[in-house]
């Protein structure tokens, strides 16, 4: 079910940072997770990555300035939290390009054996929508470039057990975080696509 709201609506959606509704949390952590880590390999998880960032690409590059702009509320994709239900396309390329950089650079610690002298927060990292036009197309782009090089020759040792803890599923290494950016973007590119129908 879609429900289109224009930019001047601001629904009345759960503070950012609250979480996944329980039951979808319980399904991610313990079961959806862990066992796509088991499944998958560095590769895998980078084609995965790669496919559903060109998949955005595909969807986004026809759209007008107005087009990349307009919020939409969106219902029913598991592993979106509520606050983040009433984005635009650019917002949602905005949070892909914001997430992954975090990631990315905690990848690269981690695999030197060093854990980010941060704590990781989900709210801190939803897109502001001051970019979220056209420009952000070209931006996501050199972010999917850049994710390629780094996995390619910029980790040091990927079987690294160092940890750095997400906010809802715990404890993770460098490969647990690449599988994680790479079904984080699919996720988002289901909303996109919701998004899109919405319009």
């Amino acid at each position: 079910m879609l429900k289109h709201m224009n930019s001047t609506t601001e629904p009345q959606l759960a503070a950012p940072g609250k979480g996944l509704p329980y039951i979808h949390y319980l399904v991610a952590r313990y079961y959806a997770l862990p066992k796509f880590w088991r499944a998958s390999t560095w590769e895998s998880a980078l084609q995965l990555h790669e496919r559903q960032g060109q998949k955005i690409l595909a969807l986004a590059k026809p759209l007008s300035d107005e087009q990349m702009q307009k919020r939409v509320l969106v219902h029913g994709i598991r592993g979106i939290e509520d606050s983040s239900r009433f984005w635009s396309v650019g917002m949602a390329i905005e949070h892909l390009i914001i997430v992954g950089n975090e990631m990315l650079d905690g990848m690269v610690l981690l695999s030197q054996g060093k854990v980010p002298n941060k704590v990781a927060s989900i709210a801190a990292v939803k897109p502001k929508g001051e970019h979220a036009d056209r420009s952000i197309i070209a931006a996501y782009e050199v972010f999917l470039n850049k994710y390629r090089d780094v996995l390619a020759s910029g980790l040091q040792n990927r079987d690294s057990k160092t940890r750095f803890r997400h906010p809802w599923f715990g404890l993770m290494t460098a490969f647990q975080w690449h599988c994680l950016a790479a079904v984080h973007t699919h996720l988002h590119r289901k909303q996109i696509e919701a998004i899109l129908k919405g319009t």
